[in-house]
């Protein structure tokens, strides 16, 4: 069973299933290579405060989180090709399908939950 991540201010599941890169090879090969993600489906990348979107074959949304996980920059619709600078306080990352965070009404300052 996978990770939930939960929007603890909203009150609601934000994705189903949070897969976590907590090795140096799933950190360095993110979510290249796979050709679409299902909108309750994301990945999480710890100790990361900046992106790159180079090889990427879908756009993503793409949430940044304190190390408390409060949200602190959210990015909508990062098309394939770019790069996010990096977010000053951030320390991991979360990237998702472009249009998954349409619905949910996520913020800057929302606390997120990871549960098992």
């Amino acid at each position: 069973m996978m990770a939930k991540l939960i929007n603890e201010t909203q009150k609601i599941i934000l994705i189903e299933n949070l897969e976590t890169a907590n090795s140096f090879f799933k950190r360095l090969k993110g979510l290249l290579g796979r050709k679409d993600l299902s909108n309750d489906s994301a990945l999480m990348i710890r100790r990361c405060n900046s992106i790159h979107t180079f090889f990427m074959q879908f756009p993503l949304d793409v949430i940044f989180l304190d190390k408390k996980f409060r949200i602190k920059k959210l990015f909508l619709n990062v098309e394939p090709h770019q790069i996010i600078f990096p977010v000053f306080g951030a320390s991991s990352v979360v990237e998702m399908k472009a249009g998954a965070l349409q619905k949910s009404n996520t913020q800057i300052g929302d606390q997120l939950n990871v549960v098992d």
